[in-house]
């Protein structure tokens, strides 16, 4: 499958850092798949389940520049109708989501206020 068709049939797309002895990559290795059961990580001591997939895209990266991301975007077959900024200074999150909506007119581009950490029950 290409990272279009992929990534045009995720719901949420994480940008997790994936390094070894991170909580990004453990909740991407304990992630529910078709064939097991999702595990659990160990968030601030406390034992939290993994319920959510993990998917993993590539031509992406997390230091990408302001127009490295725009070109991330463009590449998309299926453009997404949400695109949520969560990381990065207030001015640059408002340039961002200005070229985005001018990409993208009919998406939904939200600055995040608060970390996209959510758990409910301690299950993520």
């Amino acid at each position: 499958m290409s990272l279009s068709e992929d990534i045009g049939k995720l719901t949420n797309v994480w940008p997790i850092l994936l390094d070894h002895f991170t909580l990004g990559r453990d909740i991407q290795k304990y992630a529910p798949t078709k064939n097991k059961e999702g595990g659990y990580v160990f968030i601030d001591g406390i034992k939290v389940y993994i319920k959510v997939s993990a998917h993993t895209i590539s031509g992406y990266s997390a230091h990408a520049d302001q127009q490295g991301l725009i070109n991330f975007v463009k590449r998309m077959r299926h453009k997404p109708t949400h695109i949520k900024l969560v990381h990065g200074d207030e001015q640059a999150k408002s340039a961002l989501a200005e070229k985005y909506q001018q990409l993208l007119p009919k998406a939904t581009i939200e600055i995040a206020s608060l970390p996209i950490v959510h758990h409910d029950d301690k299950t993520i």
